[in-house]
């Protein structure tokens, strides 16, 4: 789900409100980018932009699971409702990060 380690450290660097806020950014920002990618999937250009963007936030704030869907999907042929693996992942850090719980189930 999300690396404890990635967020304490961003914590220490930015402080408990400036985390908080960059994680809220990191909600709206990912799910616009799953929304685009819902709309325009079969559209090479904006599936590899918005993965690639996808990918790199989802690695900044120690999400590395929705990070390697997203560089799986980069590489791999699109296939026709690809993009709903990262609309289940996207509501599972959501769900986590609602609940504060960061950690991966038992």
């Amino acid at each position: 789900m999300l690396d404890l380690e990635r967020l304490a450290g961003m914590e220490a660097d930015f402080g408990a409100e400036e985390l908080a806020l960059i994680l809220a950014a990191f909600r709206e920002e990912a799910t616009n980018a799953v929304d685009a990618l819902r709309a325009g999937w079969m559209d090479d250009t904006i599936r590899r932009d918005r993965l690639h963007f996808l990918k790199g936030s989802a690695r900044t704030i120690g999400a590395r699971r929705l990070g390697d869907l997203c560089e799986e999907l980069e590489t791999a042929a699109p296939q026709k409702d690809g993009w709903r693996v990262l609309e289940q992942e996207l509501a599972v850090i959501c769900e986590a990060l609602d609940r504060g719980s960061f950690q991966q189930p038992s």
